[in-house]
């Protein structure tokens, strides 16, 4: 069987991922570190842009990006399958990404 292409670029820290299968570029995944990643590439993409669900927002240019904190990946595989629900729960009511609020969420406090 033939391999997935798979294109990756980096803008600053975090990595932009594009989508397999998309030669247009019209979706990427950034995954970021911090809280002031997420609010610094979500307020820069987004300067007339829509937010859309779930950490997605649409560009000006109508590219579509999902800025993700890179510990999600982490907790949606815990073995704690109650702690990887909660935070997924906590995600799907989200816009753009709370990291606090989604450790909390995890944690079940």
């Amino acid at each position: 069987m033939g391999r997935v292409p798979r294109a990756a670029r980096h803008l600053s820290h975090p990595e932009v991922d594009r989508k397999p299968g998309d030669r247009r570029f019209r979706t990427a995944l950034v995954n970021c570190d911090t809280q002031n990643e997420i609010d610094r590439y979500w307020n820069a993409l987004l300067d007339g842009g829509t937010p859309e669900a779930c950490g997605w927002l649409k560009d000006k240019y109508g590219l579509s990006w999902q800025i993700v904190p890179t510990r999600a990946f982490e907790l949606m595989a815990d073995p704690d399958t109650a702690k990887a629900k909660r935070f997924g729960e906590a995600m799907l009511k989200m816009v753009k990404f709370d990291i606090a609020a989604l450790e909390v969420a995890a944690s079940g406090r």
